[in-house]
């Protein structure tokens, strides 16, 4: 992904590597005691531009969400759902997807708003929803690694393949 230090993402790749299960679940217990990697990649985020290629912004912005969603879990204590984080809005989850934000150059997100403002509407592409991961168990399978605007397609068809026959988390016919 262009204007990212080389370095800073090629760690956090390494780190998703390292902590994403071949099930596509994270290991909480690595992911916080080597954390280093996921903080500066948020850091860069709140810091430095997002945007490179016209090409890259697709999978920025799922890097992005992805990102927070492991920051998030480990910010509020690892809790035992994303839905019991507590907040002001009388809504399952609002705590963790609707009230928390991040920052991204001088603007403020939440995760709603990137997953269906900045991703969803901006692409329109049924295959994004295997590219998130909500940090619940229902969730797709989180990719062991980083998105790039060059194999993004290739991911998204990947990642769709993976869920749908995932037999914990994919489609199931009774």
């Amino acid at each position: 992904v262009r204007d990212v230090p080389k370095s800073v993402w090629e760690d956090y790749d390494a780190l998703l590597h390292e902590v994403v299960t071949d099930d596509g679940y994270v290991d909480y217990d690595a992911l916080e005691a080597h954390r280093e990697p996921l903080d500066a990649v948020v850091a860069w985020y709140a810091h430095d531009r997002l945007w490179g290629r016209v090409d890259d912004r697709g999978a920025q912005w799922l890097n992005a969400y992805n990102a927070f969603v492991l920051f998030a879990v480990l910010e509020e204590g690892r809790p035992a759902s994303v839905k019991d984080v507590d907040g002001w809005l009388p809504i399952d989850g609002a705590g963790f997807f609707l009230e928390r934000s991040f920052a991204i150059d001088a603007n403020r997100y939440t995760l709603w708003e990137i997953e269906h403002e900045r991703i969803r509407l901006r692409r329109l592409d049924y295959r994004i929803h295997a590219a998130l991961n909500c940090a619940s168990m229902s969730c797709p399978p989180l990719k062991a690694g980083i998105y790039t605007g060059e194999g993004l397609d290739l991911d998204l068809n990947a990642q769709m393949r993976r869920w749908v026959n995932d037999p914990e988390r994919g489609i199931r016919v009774t």
